[in-house]
């Protein structure tokens, strides 16, 4: 089992939804979509872990999920379960201080899916109880 934190940072201009929107659309759908030239798309697999961050100007976790499947090219994406969403969001900066200082963490990426490692993901899930 791995863990990837999925960043959305991109809206649709064609629908005119704000990224918070998109991304609840994305949740109600139980998928989320992965573009295959992303490093990580491959390797992603049922029972991965993930953080959905909504990247900026947000810069907030909105849930966390499990994958329901790898990613798929018929899906254009993967299929998630056990969705938890966070209301309200989670800042990354909340998390970011939860962080041992040898992590090398941040609050924007480059990517939309990033491999974060367990003490990052679980970071962001004891921010979410407290």
């Amino acid at each position: 089992m791995a863990h990837y934190l999925f960043n959305l940072t991109k809206t649709d201009p064609s629908t005119g939804q704000s990224l918070p929107d998109l991304a609840a659309a994305y949740l109600r759908s139980n998928s989320w979509p992965i573009d295959p030239s992303e490093p990580h798309a491959q390797a992603l697999t049922s029972g991965d872990q993930v953080l959905l961050y909504l990247g900026p100007p947000y810069r907030v976790f909105i849930a966390r999920a499990e994958l329901a499947s790898a990613w798929t090219d018929a899906a254009h994406g993967v299929q998630l379960t056990r969705i938890k969403h966070w209301t309200p969001p989670i800042p990354m900066e909340t998390v970011l201080a939860r962080i041992p200082p040898t992590e090398n963490a941040h609050a924007d990426f480059p990517r939309a899916v990033v491999r974060i490692t367990a003490v990052e993901y679980e970071s962001a899930l004891a921010a979410a109880t407290d």
